[in-house]
């Protein structure tokens, strides 16, 4: 229970599982899977187009992680998840006054969507020297969303996002050390981007660093920034 003039009370069941297996002395599999599941209260008192009505919610997860260590501080791991929304949230308008020659009417409204996200990624972290560790690696993902009233289209909308990255850790000397990263997105419908960081760590003493950086970032718009369309008709 929230605030007392908002319908906005929500009951959600929760069930987890993780396990995480060592397969031999170098291979681990860390798996771990999620159901959420409940009802929650929307909409507005005595607001006679958004009512105060209860909807059903219902999410999962999945996701596997392997580890593989190699010798010498290099290690290879591929991981891979999925997520899964649903919201189902159908009701009726209070009867609204149209004039004639539609008069009094009920307008059916959903609010029903579907969101999925797949998401597989591998990194390679190697130490080529002392002083120098890299890692690089790939990722691909695919995210699906469906809602009639969200983007007025029955199917679903899709989009497809690739990187590959690298980075490099230098240490100059015992008090220096150096970051350099680079990542390539092919974010699909959003454009392609480089985004490069530098950072630059000096330790004074055991107690004391500062550290200087600078990066370039994106940030991809959610499917409705991008596809939202709502419309409402009346025959």
């Amino acid at each position: 229970d929230g605030f007392d003039l908002l319908p906005d009370s929500e009951k959600t069941g929760i069930l987890t599982f993780r396990s995480d297996i060592r397969l031999d002395t170098n291979d681990t599999l860390d798996i771990q899977i999620g159901v959420n599941s409940g009802t929650r209260e929307d909409g507005y008192y005595n607001d006679p187009i958004i009512p105060a009505r209860e909807a059903n919610t219902l999410s999962h997860f999945q996701q596997i992680l392997w580890r593989h260590v190699i010798d010498n501080g290099e290690e290879l791991q591929v991981n891979f998840y999925h997520n899964y929304r649903k919201h189902d949230d159908d009701f009726e308008t209070e009867p609204l006054n149209f004039g004639p020659p539609v008069g009094l009417a009920r307008i059916p409204l959903s609010f029903d969507a579907i969101e999925q996200r797949f998401d597989l990624e591998m990194q390679h972290t190697l130490q080529p020297d002392k002083d120098l560790r890299m890692n690089w690696g790939a990722s691909g993902r695919l995210e699906r969303a469906q809602g009639e009233l969200w983007s007025n289209k029955d199917e679903f909308i899709e989009n497809s996002i690739f990187r590959v990255f690298t980075n490099a850790e230098w240490r100059i000397s015992q008090d220096d050390l150096l970051n350099v990263g680079i990542m390539y997105e092919d974010a699909g419908a959003f454009g392609n981007h480089w985004l490069p960081r530098l950072s630059y760590n000096h330790h004074f003493d055991a107690k004391n660093t500062v550290r200087a950086g600078v990066s370039k970032a994106t940030r991809n718009p959610v499917q409705y920034e991008e596809y939202g369309f709502q419309a409402g008709y009346v025959n």
